[in-house]
């Protein structure tokens, strides 16, 4: 179409009133042209105007044909469908209300969910090219990752030709700054080697990069920091290069770059020191791994390229250092695999709910199909009719399927909205808490929406359009053929719903197994008191708490300080809070009967006596740690509920003895602490509840404080004058007694309970949500389908009352339908419940597949909804009056 033709189609189509009033004023003067001429020739003016009325046919045809020539047919034919699927669509209001919000939301929550899942899959990182980065870590023989000791790293720089370009090592630390005149903070941190912006291929928006001569041993201490301290601690000021800082309470250090906003690789880090600074780096072992590897992977590689590369390398190492390398394997995965956590934590946590979602846009499609299936039953005379005078069967499609994309553009718009406030409760969550995490409504995205509306309600909307064009034009003008469905429209029908029904029970079981983990973690929950408890994180360098004694008496003028401060009450200290992440250690034994080959892991905590006081509320069995226990000759745990179930089986656990060793994975968090002796046996002298730390409670022991004097601690402080005066206490206690001492982020149990929680409270609410709808859409179809029914058939019960049945066997004639499809959905649904609860296994750690509770209640709820659906229409057929249904058409 040239833009000539495009110009007059749509001048004709904007300005067609004018048109209209143009051609009116063109034909009337026309005529009177012609009465005029007759006139003259002796005629009168009445019969002029009768024989040009019989010769042209109609002012109205001449209008039309001259309307034919200036507008296509096709485009006149297409808005005359889309006024009458608009007023038909009016004129079913509730049903078509019902429709339109069904479809809404389900298009809603899908297109939220959506995109989640796009943010989750690619988040928005700031680099070039971030899908050809690649991070290397180290796997054992029992699938637990570690990082890589110094030694390994230059061992793998030198040897691997994997990457493209140099590689780079970094390392995650906590670090403090101090600065004149202020207090120290705490920030994420990290050490990284001079190559590692390179990689990224990021540089500093003020001063430089760190070069080769800063990433040495004994060279000026150099670091570069986070707009987001340039901004908050130095004012954005550009003066900020060449300033001096504290680094960890000791290290004056040279300000030499700033990074741009948006750069905090890895996580949320602030501030970049040389990994040559890092303490202890030249002195680790090399079962000591705390670095991993960064590289860029050349154009046309892929990650098993890069891992064949490396495999050589880690099987000379292995021969060359059996103690320490044997069975160490390399783990490569993208930046943004290692952000996820894995292609199995991907699929569990991020496409299930994808998937689930989809399903519940595709119940409310078949409700849409339902609806439209009994709708193009119910018009068969009028379509019948429509094909008798001359319609053509593409003209009786195009104009179902008019009606189903109106219903679909309606539903479209409601649904950007639904997403718009998903998206905003999702962004308030999630965002503060995912690193480089973006959720946004775009034109891409919402041209998603529409397609996923378009080809949903297209699809579904065209079996019932197709069949209405397709049934005998004599069946739908017969007698009485509105009063009868067709067997194919049934059967439709309640497949339709049969499929709906398995599908709602399987995401129903997926909803109560999220749901019962969560109240799993509540049940948990309350055995740690949280209520006015803050805690904050403590690192002691080891310039200045090198040895144990320096440590155990730092810990103890600090609690004697906050105990003499009025309003604390309790004040302990711990090598994790509770809801953080903790570290573990290798049970050897039990009892002097060694474990599994190799041995199991075990999370521990190291704390003081006063911990299961301040903490948590009382034992299960057994005492508390002592000030004693930890020393020489009393060596003590206490295990949790969990432990006992799993390692010690039937009896009581006092008094049995457990062999423990830190793993090698592990000693990276003790590194600046005294190196623990290796294997060392404790007697069991209680039985604590089970507390969560980060995920669910999983088998625990506790170690008294005393054996270790870790350098990192968490320090917990309860009090009766509010977290702010706390925090205050807890501050003015500490720099007087060291006010070079950086203390970390104060937060309240509270706030790191439910920190722990918002993952899994994600999940369950997803879930629910998603089910919940699953649920609504399908008792609304078979309610729909059932109400269908009975207004179809509402001569033959009448007929049937008349005859002398009962109301009792009218309902059964309606529910027995409703219960084979309940009984049918259910034979359907189970399995797919059991094989989705398999999937959530690997998601919900201590959930069953075959939970047979949450099975059953689902079973139940799912019965009882469609039960109401079913009877509630069957009641209303039994109170038809026999001579008024009868009179009804």
């Amino acid at each position: 179409m040239t833009l000539w033709a495009l110009w007059t189609l749509s001048r004709r189509v904007l300005r067609r009133r004018a048109l209209e009033r143009e051609l009116d004023a063109e034909l009337r003067d026309h005529i009177e042209r012609e009465v005029a001429a007759g006139v003259r020739t002796g005629d009168s003016e009445a019969d002029v105007r009768r024989q040009i009325r019989l010769t042209s046919g109609g002012l109205d045809q001449i209008k039309e044909a001259c309307r034919d020539v200036r507008r296509p047919p096709a485009l006149a034919d297409l808005g005359a469908d889309l006024r009458f699927a608009w007023r038909i669509l009016v004129r079913n209001g509730w049903a078509t209300a019902g429709a339109i919000l069904t479809l809404a939301l389900a298009m809603g929550v899908a297109n939220t969910t959506f995109i989640s899942t796009y943010a989750d899959l690619w988040r928005d990182f700031p680099f070039e090219r971030p899908d050809r980065i690649a991070i290397m870590r180290t796997v054992d023989a029992r699938g637990r990752e570690a990082g890589l000791s110094f030694a390994d790293y230059q061992d793998w720089r030198r040897d691997a030709r994997v990457f493209d370009g140099p590689s780079a090592a970094f390392a995650i630390g906590t670090i403090s700054l101090g600065r004149d005149g202020a207090a120290p903070e705490q920030f994420e941190g990290l050490y990284v080697s001079a190559d590692t912006f390179s990689v990224l291929r990021v540089k500093p928006m003020l001063g430089r990069d760190f070069s080769t001569a800063d990433d040495r041993p004994g060279a000026e201490a150099v670091a570069i920091i986070s707009s987001n301290i340039w901004k908050s601690r130095y004012a954005a000021s550009r003066d900020v290069l060449r300033r001096k800082v504290s680094v960890n309470g000791a290290m004056p250090a040279t300000i030499v770059g700033v990074m741009p906003d948006g750069i905090r690789f890895i996580d949320f880090t602030d501030i970049w020191l040389p990994l040559a600074q890092m303490p202890g780096l030249a002195a680790q072992r090399r079962d000591t791994r705390p670095l991993m590897m960064i590289g860029r992977l050349p154009d046309g590689a892929d990650l098993d390229r890069v891992r064949a590369g490396l495999s050589p390398i880690a099987a000379n190492l292995a021969v060359a250092h059996p103690d320490t390398n044997k069975d160490i394997r390399p783990l490569v995965n993208t930046l943004l695999e290692a952000y996820n956590g894995g292609a199995t934590m991907t699929v569990s946590s991020v496409f299930l709910p994808l998937l689930a979602a989809v399903f519940v846009l595709l119940i409310a499609a078949a409700n849409l199909a339902n609806l439209l299936l009994a709708r193009a039953a119910f018009r068969s005379r009028e379509i019948a009719i429509r094909l008798a005078i001359g319609a053509t069967r593409w003209r009786i499609v195009r104009g179902l399927l008019i009606e189903s994309l109106l219903l679909a553009t309606v539903a479209w718009v409601l649904a950007v909205g639904f997403s718009w406030l998903g998206l905003t409760i999702s962004a308030s969550h999630a965002a503060p808490q995912l690193p480089y995490w973006r959720i946004k409504m775009d034109a891409r995205l919402l041209g998603t929406l529409a397609a996923i509306a378009l080809v949903t309600t297209g699809l579904f909307g065209l079996a019932p359009a197709l069949y209405a064009s397709r049934r005998p034009t004599a069946e739908g003008l017969k007698e009485g053929g509105r009063l009868s469905t067709p067997p194919n429209v049934r059967r439709w029908t309640h497949a339709l719903l049969v499929w709906q029904f398995a599908i709602t029970l399987a995401l129903l079981n997926s909803a109560g197994l999220a749901a019962k983990r969560f109240f799993n973690f509540y049940a948990a929950d309350r055995n740690v008191q949280t209520s006015d408890t803050v805690t904050t994180f403590i690192r002691l360098p080891a310039q200045r708490y090198a040895t144990y004694d320096q440590r155990i008496a730092f810990h103890e003028q600090l609690k004697a300080r906050l105990l003499s401060v009025p309003g604390v009450t309790a004040s302990t200290v711990a090598s994790a809070a509770p809801f953080s992440p903790a570290g573990s250690r290798q049970l050897m034994s039990v009892d002097g009967q060694p474990t599994t080959e190799p041995p199991p892991d075990v999370m521990t905590v190291v704390v003081e006596p006063s911990y299961f006081q301040t903490v948590v509320r009382g034992l299960v069995l057994g005492e508390p740690f002592s000030e004693l226990h930890g020393t020489p000759g009393h060596e003590a745990a206490i295990v949790n509920q969990r432990f006992a179930e799993v390692y010690l089986g039937a009896g009581s656990p006092i008094g049995r003895h457990l062999e423990l060793r830190l793993p090698t994975a592990q000693r990276t968090y003790l590194r600046e602490a005294d190196a623990p002796a290796p294997p060392v046996s404790v007697a069991i002298i209680g039985v604590a509840p089970e507390i969560r730390q980060v995920r669910d409670a999983v088998p625990m022991v506790y170690l008294p404080f005393r054996a270790e004097a870790p350098a990192a601690v968490a320090l917990i402080v309860r009090g009766s004058g509010g977290s702010r005066s706390l925090v205050a206490d807890i501050r003015d206690a500490v720099n007087a007694i060291d006010p070079d001492l950086a203390l970390g982020a104060v937060r309240t149990l509270d706030e790191l309970r439910d920190r722990s929680r918002a993952g899994p409270a994600e999940m369950a609410s997803q879930f629910a949500t998603i089910g919940g709808l699953a649920l609504i859409f399908s008792g609304v179809g078979l309610y729909s389908a059932m109400a269908y029914a009975v207004r179809r058939r509402t001569q033959e019960i009448a007929v049937r009352m008349a005859l002398g049945a009962q109301a009792a066997q009218v309902r059964w004639l309606f529910l027995k339908t409703g219960a084979w499809v309940i009984v049918a959905g259910l034979i359907l649904g189970v399995p797919a419940a059991l094989v989705v609860g398999r999937l959530l296994q690997n998601t919900f750690v201590r959930t069953e597949a075959r939970d047979p509770v949450t099975l059953v209640v689902t079973v139940a709820l799912l019965a009882i909804v469609a039960l109401v659906a079913s009877i509630v229409p069957a009641r209303r057929a039994t109170r038809l009056e026999p001579t008024a249904a009868l009179r009804i058409e």
